[in-house]
């Protein structure tokens, strides 16, 4: 539908909506930016918050164990971190440089105690 000009007595739209013409492309063209900057900043904001955790995870929870080519896996060489256990225990785990579990200071003493490592499920005296 269109309405006439009452000072030029030209034709034009009935109502503002319905113009076309530059404005109208400069106004999508904004939008259209401004969306992409919304989405850009997102991704980007994703990102860092991705590199944050990686960062702090590596320095906060150290890794004991790391792939290996050959094995699959292996224990990680002088690490140190502790665990928590269902009963609330704290119990600090330490690797040696070896990459072993190294036995608290008490059993590497030079004591007569023999240390006796049993393997399987049912065993005799």
């Amino acid at each position: 539908m269109t309405s006439i000009d009452l000072e030029t007595g030209a034709l034009g739209p009935s109502r503002p909506h319905e113009a076309t013409g530059p404005g109208i492309d400069r106004r999508r063209g904004k939008w259209k930016t401004r969306l992409m900057v919304a989405v850009g900043s997102v991704l980007i904001g994703a990102l860092l918050a991705e590199a944050a955790v990686r960062v702090y995870s590596a320095v906060a929870f150290p890794r004991m164990m790391l792939l290996d080519e050959e094995l699959g896996w292996r224990h990680a060489v002088n690490r140190e971190k502790s665990f928590t256990n269902e009963d609330g225990e704290v119990h600090l785990c330490v690797q040696d440089s070896r990459g072993h579990r190294s036995l608290p200071q008490a059993l590497q003493s030079d004591s007569r105690t023999t240390h006796v490592l049993v393997l399987g499920d049912s065993f005799e005296v």
